[in-house]
């Protein structure tokens, strides 16, 4: 899991400080693993209470086919990133959960 953890954090770095949701189908992959493994910023999502939620997914499958998750985690913008360790260990929930995972601090909720 570790190959792609060090653009996991830039991107959430980049994001920290959005202040307003991003329009959906805005895909950006941060990284690609060859073949059709790839780990995607979705965009930034409003959330309840004014929060803000940087989106990422680890995908892969063809295009023409569908493409799947093997893992979604949802980071709350809070003006500092999380540590590695707690992304990580967000990661790995999301994918023994096969569910999203949510990283926040303060009372907003994902929508």
């Amino acid at each position: 899991m570790t190959g792609f953890m060090g653009d996991v954090m830039a991107c959430l770095a980049t994001h920290q400080t959005d202040t307003h949701a991003s329009s959906y189908g805005d895909q950006t992959t941060i990284w690609d693993g060859g073949g059709t493994a790839t780990v995607d910023y979705q965009g930034t999502r409003a959330g309840s209470v004014g929060s803000l939620w940087i989106d990422l997914h680890g995908q892969y499958g063809s295009q023409n086919v569908g493409r799947k998750s093997y893992f979604e985690i949802l980071v709350e913008v809070s003006n500092d990133s999380p540590l590695h360790a707690d992304v990580e260990a967000a990661i790995n929930q999301s994918v023994r959960k096969q569910k999203r995972a949510i990283f926040h601090k303060g009372s907003g909720r994902p929508n």
